[in-house]
């Protein structure tokens, strides 16, 4: 025998039907307040409404902005998307900050803050640094969350994007392997995506 109800919490739609409206609004405030809680950490990074990210085999958009900022023009690369309020993002730029000069030499990273906070992280980490305060790149790669690493073939072609917040010993060595060789053939072959 099976009732419904507010006392029946496994039949939700009948829990919301008997809420009350000061309820209702309490519910639809927590949930409004986890966002922007998300959002204020940095865990969602939003600039306009992205509907899918960029898939690994798809090609890179802004390709002439990464190399500028590399001055190169044909190599594999990392780009990195952080924000200047995110611990996460910190956290990752100091672990790509002590990996190897390939990797190095290899990254742009794009920052979801104004030219101070950037010149902020320039001073703090040995890497290179835009500001992209707009969100115009990172809407271009349908980027929504920080930190995010896209790394890139010789073609444009995005190949992997590695869980740079979890960051273990595997995400390391694709990130290491991938980058220390620009003329060897990509072997890495299962892509570690978000």
């Amino acid at each position: 025998h099976r009732t419904t109800g507010p006392g029946n919490p496994s039949d939700g739609h009948q829990l919301i039907m008997h809420m009350t409206d000061p309820q209702k609004k309490a519910v639809a405030a927590a949930a409004l307040f986890a966002v922007l809680a998300s959002i204020t950490a940095g865990l969602i990074y939003v600039n306009g409404l992205i509907l899918e990210p960029l898939l690994p085999g798809e090609r890179v958009p802004s390709l002439n902005i990464i190399r500028a900022a590399q001055h190169d023009t044909l190599h594999r690369r990392a780009v990195l998307f952080v924000s200047p309020v995110c611990r996460h993002c910190v956290q990752a730029l100091d672990r790509i900050s002590g990996m190897n000069g390939a990797v190095l030499r290899s990254l742009t990273v794009f920052v979801s803050g104004t030219e101070q906070e950037t010149a902020g992280l320039r001073a703090r980490f040995p890497l290179p640094f835009i500001a992209d305060p707009e969100g115009n790149i990172a809407r271009s790669f349908r980027n929504s969350i920080v930190p995010a690493l896209y790394l890139i073939d010789e073609q444009g072609i995005l190949r992997h994007r590695p869980n740079i917040r979890a960051f273990h010993s595997a995400e390391s060595l694709l990130i290491t392997s991938f980058l220390a060789d620009p003329g060897r053939p990509d072997r890495t072959t299962t892509p570690l995506t978000h």
